[in-house]
């Protein structure tokens, strides 16, 4: 902050016009962020387990039907794994839904869970408590 001959800070003041210049700068960055923002739509991908698949014929169905739904972008089934992998537009369809598809072509879709990572050493799966014998995480 400049400071006077006496030491104490001066307040800078602009003109009314540069004060202006400065508000429609920061107003077309905020308008610039906010288009960013709602262009952006985040896709979500979810993975389930499909039981009750017989042949790669079940599969090759299952990802027709999917591929029908609105928002869904792209899907692999797999006989061999027994699993459905789908990408989509979460603000036009959602795992539930999805999910209620493939049980309703007659098979059994259950969410896989996330990989929660890698855990601190010297802890236990339950609630990061440290385990018995161990020394708890420094």
């Amino acid at each position: 902050m400049p400071m006077q001959a006496h030491g104490k800070p001066t307040i800078l003041r602009r003109q009314p016009h540069q004060a202006a210049a400065v508000a429609a700068s920061l107003l077309g960055a905020l308008m610039a962020l906010l288009a960013v923002g709602a262009c952006s739509n985040e896709r979500q991908t979810v993975t389930f387990a499909v039981s009750g698949m017989t042949c790669d014929g079940c599969a090759k169905a299952i990802r027709e039907e999917l591929m029908r739904v609105e928002g869904v972008e792209s899907v692999a089934v797999a006989f061999k794994t027994k699993s459905a992998t789908i990408r989509f537009d979460p603000s036009k369809a959602s795992p539930a839904k999805l999910a209620r598809l493939i049980n309703g072509l007659g098979y059994k879709a259950d969410r896989y869970k996330a990989n929660p990572g890698p855990r601190p050493t010297g802890t236990s799966p339950k609630a990061g408590r440290p385990e018995v014998g161990r020394p708890p995480p420094e």
